[in-house]
């Protein structure tokens, strides 16, 4: 059997110029190789070293390896990759300002401008910070004073937070309003510029504003066969301290049982008169207050005391004991708190500002607490009714105020005293 003999290929002249043009141009080896089906790796170089320039003559024949060819598969699959998360990449990046610049329409706002400096702030690590401000229009020292002044504010929040707790402890959940009329001249001291509104934001992002809570009760009993009298207080306008005083009864938790507060009330600078703590819901304690708040009146003839229907304010003892010191009785409507509205409200606020409205584990403790709380309604506590100054100093006539009640409501007829 004789053997094959291989079939020697005969290129010309014209054909390899062309060949090597095309190496001239960009083409590799291989390519030109795989292209025109060119045996031998060095047939082109041969043709090189005659038809084409010097520097073709330092190129050398490479034959792609498996690997590399693996490798190469890889990058073109990682390219397109790429190129399919640049696409979404875009249109995250479209929808994001579309976002953006609606938000800022309905809102009336420059939402870029508002929240840049925290953005930047919590950029991905190894993101440069002048790309970032650049992206917002800002330069790296805007950053900078922003993140300086960001420091001041949270060292000036911690002593504003210092000094609300501060006060809280006398005035445990005393309104926001109240709270900077307070510690305004502290602030002043310390040269720390902050508004209510800003107060009030930053209460609520510590979780310090108070919330309220409602719990009822009944500590007035009011009975037909008891005299009511009617309503001289509601209407008026006082113009000055013991002209008239409200007069109610609110419960304190000492264990399992109650114990009853009652308090009076000056109309006009709303400093509380009198107040005694009962055990019970007996004519006597009602008396124990009112003899109080006679006890500091200067002149009691001609005051008006007003209370609800309650059968400790009807009791002979006690209007008699209004009479001996010529003050008139008067009586709101039955079942109609807002008739003596002012002594509500000093319930709620010693009660809710305060705390009375805990148990307490004993009546010397509820005492020692009740003490407390009166001296701090009276002589620390801002009243917006008295252009935030507090009662005692209105009280003591260190300033002047008027006070205007409520209109005038139908009355159930008055009733003799018994």
């Amino acid at each position: 059997m004789t053997k094959s003999v291989r079939e020697i290929k005969r290129y010309s002249i014209s054909f390899k110029r062309h060949v090597v043009e095309e190496l001239e141009n960009g083409s590799s080896y291989s390519e030109l190789q795989k292209k025109y089906d060119i045996r031998g790796a060095e047939t082109i170089q041969k043709w090189v070293r005659s038809f084409g320039r010097d520097h073709l003559l330092n190129k050398t024949v490479r034959i792609e390896t498996v690997d590399e060819k693996r490798r190469l598969k890889e990058l073109e699959e990682e390219n397109k990759r790429l190129k399919s998360a640049l696409a979404d990449s875009v249109v995250a990046n479209h929808m994001l300002e579309t976002l953006i610049k609606v938000a800022n329409e309905e809102y009336k706002t420059d939402l870029k401008k508002k929240l840049w400096q925290r953005s930047v702030s919590q950029r991905k690590k190894g993101l440069s910070l002048v790309s970032c401000c650049s992206y917002f229009g800002y330069s790296r020292s805007a950053y900078y004073d922003w993140s300086k002044r960001m420091h001041r504010e949270e060292v000036e929040y911690g002593f504003v937070l210092d000094l609300v707790r501060e006060h809280r402890v006398i005035h445990p959940r005393i309104g926001v309003k109240k709270l900077y009329r307070i510690i305004g001249p502290d602030l002043d001291r310390l040269g720390i510029k902050m508004g209510r509104d800003k107060l009030f934001s930053l209460l609520r992002s510590e979780g310090l504003l108070v919330k309220q809570s409602r719990k009822y009760v009944v500590t007035t009993q009011s009975f037909v066969r008891y005299s009511q009298y009617e309503d001289l207080f509601n209407g008026k306008q006082w113009s000055g301290v013991d002209q008239a005083w409200v007069a109610d009864i609110t419960y304190i938790r000492v264990g399992d049982s109650f114990r009853y507060l009652f308090l009076i009330t000056d109309a006009y600078s709303r400093k509380i008169v009198g107040w005694h703590l009962g055990n019970t819901l007996e004519s006597k304690w009602a008396i124990e207050a009112l003899k109080m708040a006679i006890g500091q009146c200067v002149e009691s003839r001609g005051l008006i005391h007003h209370s609800d229907r309650g059968f400790q304010y009807c009791s002979k003892s006690y209007t008699e004991l209004l009479k001996k010191s010529g003050i008139k009785s008067s009586m709101g409507e039955a079942g109609n708190c807002y008739d003596n509205a002012m002594a509500e409200r000093v319930n709620g606020i010693l009660k809710n500002e305060y705390l009375l409205n805990r148990c307490f584990g004993s009546l010397q403790e509820a005492y020692g607490a009740v003490k407390h709380v009166v001296w701090a309604y009276n002589e620390k506590r801002p009243h917006m009714s008295l252009e935030m100054e507090v009662p005692d100093k209105v009280h003591k006539n260190l300033s002047v105020f008027s006070s205007l009640k409520r209109k005038d409501s139908p009355r159930q007829k008055p009733v003799k005293a018994i």
